[in-house]
């Protein structure tokens, strides 16, 4: 299962299985400098709107993610703020993640 995920200051939109969801975490994830700063909320906002696009549970296959940066990317994004997005995806349980700028790789 694919999974296209823009994320945005606070807020992700999530789009798989003909759907689309957005989700905000319980407390927030971005920081005034950096989209994602504090990593754990953001995990469980991507765990939360997996589990809303049905794309979680026993019988399913791990999803594979595109992370999309859409806030906070002025002059792209840097080599940790990319590794950092790799593992929220990762860590949310999806078995390939490819994170995007704006929609480039």
């Amino acid at each position: 299962m694919e999974v296209k995920i823009d994320i945005y200051a606070d807020k992700m939109v999530l789009t798989g299985k003909g759907r689309t969801v957005q989700v905000q975490p319980a407390s927030p994830y971005s920081s005034q400098r950096l989209l994602v700063g504090t990593f754990a909320p953001a995990v469980d906002c991507v765990k939360n709107g997996l589990k809303l696009l049905g794309t979680t549970g026993f019988w399913q296959a791990k999803p594979r993610l595109t992370i999309v940066a859409k806030d906070r990317i002025e002059g792209g994004l840097s080599e940790i703020e990319l590794r950092c997005l790799l593992e929220v995806g990762y860590s949310a349980g999806a078995k390939q993640v490819d994170v995007l700028v704006d929609g480039v790789n």
